[in-house]
């Protein structure tokens, strides 16, 4: 399960923090010790492959950008989306949020079941006199 870390959308150019706890069917958390995750933002979930996402992050090529809480037998990371990476999006469009978690031992959890996220627009535009 993940939880979207807002009290409204968020906006263009924001930094926003994902909160993801990854479990199994019978409800036992997975061990994140050695584990890879990405988060993967589509505007169109039916594509295939993830050459389209509008953005797609990974704990490898950025790992200052995913934190595991201690212990990681406890399953819980934060993925944070930079203001840069949001800048890069665009207001009003639905993204369907994908999390992809592959542990040490190889098995693949997708921790995050069609939730959407919609960016607002900054209200005012101005910038300079």
């Amino acid at each position: 399960m993940a939880q979207i870390v807002k009290k409204r959308n968020p906006v263009i150019g924001e930094t926003v923090p994902i909160r993801v706890r990854v479990g199994r069917a019978d409800r036992t958390r997975v061990d994140l010790t050695g584990a890879t995750m990405w988060l993967t933002l589509k505007t169109d979930p039916d594509t295939q492959g993830d050459v389209l996402a509008a953005l797609q992050i990974n704990n490898v090529d950025h790992p200052t950008q995913f934190s595991v809480e201690s212990p990681a037998t406890r399953g819980v990371f934060t993925v944070t989306m930079s203001h840069t990476q949001t800048a890069a999006l665009s207001a009003g469009l639905q993204y369907r949020v994908d999390v992809k978690v592959k542990d040490a031992a190889g098995s693949i959890y997708f921790p995050v079941p069609n939730q959407v996220l919609q960016f607002d627009q900054w209200v005012t535009q101005a910038t300079s006199e």
